[in-house]
């Protein structure tokens, strides 16, 4: 697929990186060129430095020529305006906005694309840490589910960096809890040591 994703900060980079390693063409845009250092050194795919909701950038990004695209700046407004221009303008198939305000993505989920609520997600979570069971959630965003799934850290891996421990698994890392109910996720975890009381969480599409 040809993706576009809108936003090149610790969220944006690492699902850029994820998309290429899994062999889609990303292009990505973001208005603060020292974002792209968070990309991947052997990242093949076009970077445009540019305002995300500037009609001219995003057709110098690839939009007009892109599958799918995937707004998630750090702005939950910038996020709805991209996905908008994205859907109405220049009619891309599959769009998905992030937000961090749950009643935005209720005013928002009829609009024809996808929102994903970031703070409903880890609150699901952190709800599992503070009881302290840990149970597969099956959450669905407009017509895609992700299952949600937990496992203790390996023996073989305790000690190790979670980057290491990304080589050996199947599924999506989407974050650490501690023992203790804190929660490490996104750009915060890569150089993280695991422990042998963590608990994992994987993230993995099922439709």
């Amino acid at each position: 697929m040809n993706i576009l994703v809108v936003g090149c900060g610790k969220m944006g980079s690492q699902l850029t990186n994820l998309l290429y390693e899994k062999g889609h063409f990303v292009s990505v845009i973001d208005k603060n060129s020292e974002n792209f250092e968070y990309l991947n050194s052997k990242f093949p795919g076009i970077v445009t430095q540019g305002i995300p909701i500037d009609l001219e950038a995003l057709k110098k990004a690839g939009i007009e020529g892109c599958d799918a695209l995937a707004a998630v700046t750090g702005d939950d407004n910038t996020n709805i305006t991209v996905a908008q221009i994205a859907k109405k303008i220049f009619n891309v198939g599959r769009v998905i906005a992030a937000i961090q305000d749950p009643a935005k993505r209720k005013s928002y989920s009829n609009l024809g694309f996808f929102t994903i609520c970031s703070t409903d997600v880890v609150v699901t979570a952190m709800e599992s840490a503070i009881a302290g069971s840990y149970t597969d959630e099956i959450l669905t965003f407009g017509q895609t589910s992700v299952h949600f799934s937990t496992s203790s850290v390996p023996k073989s891996c305790v000690g190790y960096a979670v980057s290491e421990l990304k080589k050996n698994t199947q599924g999506q890392l989407f974050c650490v809890i501690h023992e203790n109910g804190e929660i490490l996720m996104f750009g915060s975890l890569d150089d993280y040591k695991l422990e042998k009381s963590d608990t994992l969480v994987f993230a993995d599409v099922i439709n």
